[in-house]
């Protein structure tokens, strides 16, 4: 009479479990013990009993979604990053403005005349620069105020759902 829970095809090799791991060991390790059981049980072919194919089934499911969950978090400490590094150089931007705000804008819509500090603006002589017109809304810059009516009518969109044209 054999013993219960005896594994029939035993693992080549006793698998030594640490004590203690860090974050990235803990995935190592979880991964390996994955590996060893699907390259155990898939040894003399696909399993023909229903049990085992769940059991490998199951491993390589968990092993797909711990690698993919780990991409995901790797590509998130890159965005992490990037929104640091963006944030860092807001404060550079805002040192250079001298505290004031490059983004302000009057009820107009139009940047006030003290928007920006003259201390980092170069000096030009207008003069050396010639005559020149502008083309209609060549000057304008910033955001353009519409509502959301004309947006949606310049798009070509009917904001009920339905077509420009229905």
């Amino acid at each position: 009479m054999s013993e219960p829970h005896m594994n029939e095809h035993p693992v080549a090799a006793p698998i030594e479990v640490p004590d203690e791991m860090t974050y990235e060991q803990a995935l190592a390790f979880s991964q390996r013990v994955r590996r060893t059981i699907v390259r155990e049980k898939l040894k003399g072919g696909v399993p023909s009993d229903l049990d085992e194919v769940k059991l490998v089934l199951s491993a390589l499911k968990d092993h797909d979604t711990t690698a993919i969950n780990d991409r995901k978090n790797t590509i998130e400490e890159g965005v992490s990053q990037s929104s640091a590094d963006v944030a860092s150089n807001m404060v550079e931007l805002i040192k250079m403005m001298k505290n004031e705000n490059p983004f302000s804008r009057a009820p107009d819509g139009s940047a006030p005349a003290d928007h920006t500090p003259r201390a980092i603006l170069p000096n030009i002589d207008e003069s050396k620069l010639g005559d020149h017109e502008l083309v209609d809304g060549e000057g304008l810059i910033g955001t353009v105020q519409e509502t959301s009516e004309s947006f949606f009518g310049r798009m070509g969109i009917n904001p009920s759902g339905k077509g420009k044209d229905d």
